[in-house]
């Protein structure tokens, strides 16, 4: 977690491996299989919204790996930034299949 002036972020760096027997690009991959959400205290969870990253380095290396693309096969580097709706509630990640079925989750404690 990053606290800053707009809030804080959760800030995600990943290994992205393409398994498929096409080319993709990392964020794409991500954002077609990942999901962020926090529990709020709302009816469902609240879904977190990509921000822009907060930390110059961080962003310098992600804008170089934006859009790059991963061959069958291949692995690369991505990095990803979220707003958090509550500071101090876990994030859980959450990875689904290409029919948005549900094949996985991590929570990540935020502190």
């Amino acid at each position: 977690m990053i606290p800053g002036e707009r809030g804080a972020f959760l800030v995600v760096s990943n290994d992205l491996t393409n398994t498929s027997a096409e080319v993709l690009d990392a964020l794409t991959a991500w954002l077609n299989h990942f999901r962020a959400v926090q529990e709020t205290g709302a009816e469902a969870p609240t879904e977190l919204t990509l921000a822009a990253l907060p930390d110059e380095q961080v962003a310098a290396g992600a804008e170089a790996a934006e859009g790059a693309e991963i061959p069958a096969g291949e692995t690369a580097s991505s990095t990803i930034a979220y707003t958090l709706a509550a500071p101090e509630a876990d994030v859980a990640l959450i990875v689904s299949d290409a029919g948005l079925v549900e094949i996985g989750r991590e929570t990540l404690s935020v502190r």
